[in-house]
């Protein structure tokens, strides 16, 4: 992570593997706590879309197992989405309600398996 500020705009670039990301962020207020919140929003939020995506993939893990019929796999990913969703509630990424009702959905998919 790299942050230039030029001309009151901070540009954040992000080295993956193969690309460059940047994130350009424009300030409302003069009020150096406040720039400082808006950055540290930003980092915030970044984290938040990676673990998001974290948890769609372990739920969709879960789904491609049951559609490919392996009971041993599906129950594998099912307890590891079950870990991601409770973290994700824990860190405040996500809702209660939302965590019961994806937990409650891929459980009764797994559970269609044995029947």
């Amino acid at each position: 992570l790299t942050i230039l500020s030029i001309n009151d705009c901070i540009y954040y670039l992000f080295y993956d593997n193969i690309s460059i990301v940047s994130k350009e962020v424009t300030f409302m207020a003069n009020i150096k706590s406040q720039k400082k919140r808006v950055i540290t929003n930003e980092k915030a939020r970044l984290r938040n879309v990676s673990y998001k995506s974290k948890l769609r993939t372990s739920m969709k893990a879960v789904r491609v197992a049951v559609e490919a019929k392996d009971v041993t796999k599906a129950n594998e990913a099912l307890v590891k989405a079950f870990s991601i969703i409770d973290r994700a509630v824990i860190k405040g990424i996500e809702h209660k309600g939302t965590a019961r009702r994806q937990k409650s959905n891929l459980q009764l998919l797994v559970n269609s398996l044995s029947k």
